[in-house]
């Protein structure tokens, strides 16, 4: 009997671990688009984003939308090498990894996003 009530322990703690991952995901992936619908508001600086970055990002949503996550990916990995000062790529790219389950890769790029502009917070 006691292997049974362990074995529910468990099954417990591993239910509310990827309810709290689930949370997470959802309020970054939650965050990253209310920011795609804001294309060109000004960022911390107080100066607007290049549209050339907020278009990239914009297409970005759209492919996590469609459910090419791993273009979308890419797209924000390239994003960062072209703006590496900017925290929004970091913050995308951040969710992408929240939402396969790549958790650790997820808090150190969101770690890089608040080095990059302190201000930054989502």
């Amino acid at each position: 009997m006691p292997k049974n009530r362990l074995s529910l322990g468990r099954t417990a703690a591993s239910y509310w671990r990827w309810l709290a991952a689930g949370l997470l995901v959802g309020a970054l992936l939650g965050m990253t688009l209310i920011m795609l619908l804001a294309v060109g508001d000004p960022g911390p600086s107080g100066e607007a984003a290049e549209p050339d970055l907020q278009q990239q990002i914009a297409e970005g949503g759209r492919l996590i939308l469609d459910g090419d996550t791993e273009a979308a990916v890419e797209l924000f990995q390239a994003l960062i090498k072209k703006y590496p000062t900017d925290p929004e790529a970091y913050n995308n790219l951040a969710a992408l990894y929240a939402q396969r389950g790549e958790l650790e890769p997820a808090r150190l790029t969101l770690e890089q996003a608040l080095l990059t502009d302190t201000t930054y917070a989502t």
